[in-house]
């Protein structure tokens, strides 16, 4: 007998292979170990491999560059870029400066070979210290999505800022004007299924056929394929100070980009875009199953009882519910407390207690949700979505850590619910002030428990 034998696994087929490679991924403790050792192991497997190992990529700062050195053509399915906040020395921010540029030639680099990696899904989230700014590299992107991506997610912030006046001689020009990131976005809007916005400055550009038109009468576009689209307009979480705490119109202005340590307030991008919203949604009626603005609601000033809030306004349903918000502790993590509507009957309500992120993931109906390994992903059931493990209910989390709170403490005693809830007008401007019911009163003082007349 010549030649060698034919092992039992050398002839299984390319289909059951990437079944095995698959199940490769669920070994938690190993991470990609073994799908790397799959690779390595021969030519055959390699591509297999490699198809299972890129399938869904997310990338941190130092991550992106690496992978911008030495990126494959292996096809991708998703990629998730996330850039997290820079932190600024105060009087010297030459480092953030520094961060803030290698990350944007990063970008750069991502733009230059998103034909070869071919994503179906694309995730970027950066957050820069103002001045500095994204916008022009991420305007690129955009410009040069493949045409078979099909789901958009764009989250761009400044959670800190620094004096330009303290900048380095050699530091670059600080820009003047906000690169129109409405049009770049608007152009491929048409290839798009879902479509997440979270942006600085907002404008009727974004959905509108002829934003340059002269006699300021604007028609919205149509797109077909679009199911879900989610604008969130929060900057940060809902609090008493307004400042920067939401997106603002387009302008020539930049520095009057909503971002920390504002000093003025910038009126929100949401009443000019309101017209052009509702053309959209009815033009789009028959395909878009969810158009939802996420708005801020602040603090009232010197208000004892108020409530900051997001607010969901459904341009589908015609109606805006409001998610207030409040903290368990200023020293305890993870204890933002929302009380969000139901999916399924959005006249009823439930807490919800996490992060501030993971929190906001719920207010926004998990249009768009983070697995297990940081990929950013549209969910695919928007009726059947259901939180995370990792985020409880507000009755997990008194079950779970014995604790309460003294709006859940007055609604027990009373009986009654306190917060105002939905569904209201599309764009009312809810009072989220405690309602103290018939027959109970309160002293004028922040947190008061409630007693019987």
């Amino acid at each position: 007998m010549s030649g060698l034998t034919t092992t039992p696994i050398a002839g299984l087929p390319p289909d059951v292979l990437l079944e095995i490679f698959d199940l490769l991924t669920l070994d938690n403790k190993k991470g990609n170990a073994s799908l790397i050792s799959a690779i390595l192991c021969c030519q055959k497997w390699r591509p297999l491999a490699s198809s299972i190992l890129y399938r869904h990529v997310a990338l941190d700062p130092d991550r992106l560059e690496l992978f911008s050195n030495s990126h494959t053509k292996c096809k991708i399915t998703s990629l998730t870029v996330k850039m997290d906040a820079i932190g600024v020395t105060p009087g010297d921010p030459s480092a953030a400066i520094r961060e803030a540029n290698n990350r944007n030639v990063s970008l750069r680099k991502l733009c230059s070979f998103l034909e070869d990696i071919m994503p179906v899904t694309l995730s970027i989230s950066v957050d820069m210290p103002f001045p500095c700014t994204a916008g022009p590299e991420i305007e690129s992107i955009v410009k040069n999505l493949p045409g078979f991506c099909s789901a958009l997610e764009v989250d761009l912030r400044h959670s800190s800022s620094f004096n330009p006046n303290l900048a380095p001689i050699d530091t670059p020009s600080i820009p003047q004007t906000h690169p129109h990131l409405c049009d770049s976005i608007r152009a491929v809007l048409p290839q798009l299924r879902h479509l997440r916005l979270r942006l600085p400055v907002l404008c009727t550009a974004l959905f509108s056929a002829d934003p340059l038109s002269q006699d300021s009468c604007c028609h919205a576009i149509h797109v077909p394929l679009l199911k879900t689209c989610l604008i969130n307009l929060s900057l940060r979480q809902p609090f008493l100070y307004n400042h920067g705490a939401w997106a603002t119109e387009c302008s020539d202005d930049y520095s009057r980009t909503p971002r920390v340590g504002q000093q003025e307030q910038v009126s929100s991008a949401l009443p000019p875009m309101e017209k052009i919203l509702r053309e959209f949604a009815h033009l789009n009626k028959d395909t878009l199953k969810r158009l939802w603005v996420v708005d801020v609601k602040p603090v009232a000033p010197f208000s004892v009882h108020d409530h900051a809030a997001w607010i969901r306004r459904d341009f589908i349903s015609n109606a805006s519910y409001p998610m207030p918000v409040w903290d368990m502790g200023v020293f305890r993590s993870g204890g933002l407390v929302a009380r969000i509507p139901s999916l399924k009957n959005p006249e009823k309500t439930e807490d919800w207690v996490s992060t501030t992120a993971l929190v906001e993931t719920v207010a926004e109906g998990g249009t768009w949700a983070e697995t297990s390994r940081c990929a950013r992903l549209p969910t695919r059931d928007l009726e059947n979505y259901e939180p995370a493990h990792w985020i409880l209910s507000g009755s997990e989390y008194r079950k779970k850590n014995h604790r309460s709170c003294m709006i859940w403490k007055n609604e027990h005693d009373t009986g009654e619910v306190i917060l105002p809830q939905g569904p209201g007008d599309l764009m009312q401007r809810w009072d989220m002030h405690e309602i103290v019911p018939p027959g109970w009163k309160r002293d004028n003082l922040k947190g008061s428990i409630m007693v019987r007349i």
